[in-house]
């Protein structure tokens, strides 16, 4: 009988330890201030699911559930230190269409970044 008990402890442990990982608490997220390092937000919060870098800036992203629902939130380090966070919904990249409406997309963007742009393709 003891033996038994041992191991359904043993299991309730396990099933409390895996679940309660599976996702970043809210919590803990909302703890992510200015300034902060790199190492102090994976102390926090821990592994981000993904990583980006775009011109010299990380994000991070946190999936976390609120009210029955999954959302994101994003972590922006610059110089290894964090200057935003903030939520993000994947619906609103748009990242439907042909290559050559993403390719327009893109020059289009350029241009509005760099006045200086040239198409080469024209």
């Amino acid at each position: 009988m003891k033996h038994c008990f041992a191991l359904f402890i043993i299991w309730i442990i396990f099933a409390f330890m895996t679940t309660s990982c599976a996702n970043t608490s809210e919590k803990y997220l909302a703890q992510i201030t200015v300034g902060m390092d790199k190492a102090m937000v994976l102390d926090l919060v821990g592994d981000p699911k993904s990583t980006d870098r775009i011109n010299s800036t990380d994000e991070w992203l946190y999936p976390y559930h609120s009210d029955g629902q999954k959302k994101y939130k994003k972590v922006y380090f610059k110089y290894g230190k964090v200057f935003e966070v903030k939520h993000y919904d994947p619906s609103d990249e748009d990242i439907s269409g042909s290559y050559e409406e993403y390719t327009k997309k893109i020059k289009v963007h350029r241009k509005q970044k760099d006045k200086k742009f040239k198409d080469i393709g024209q």
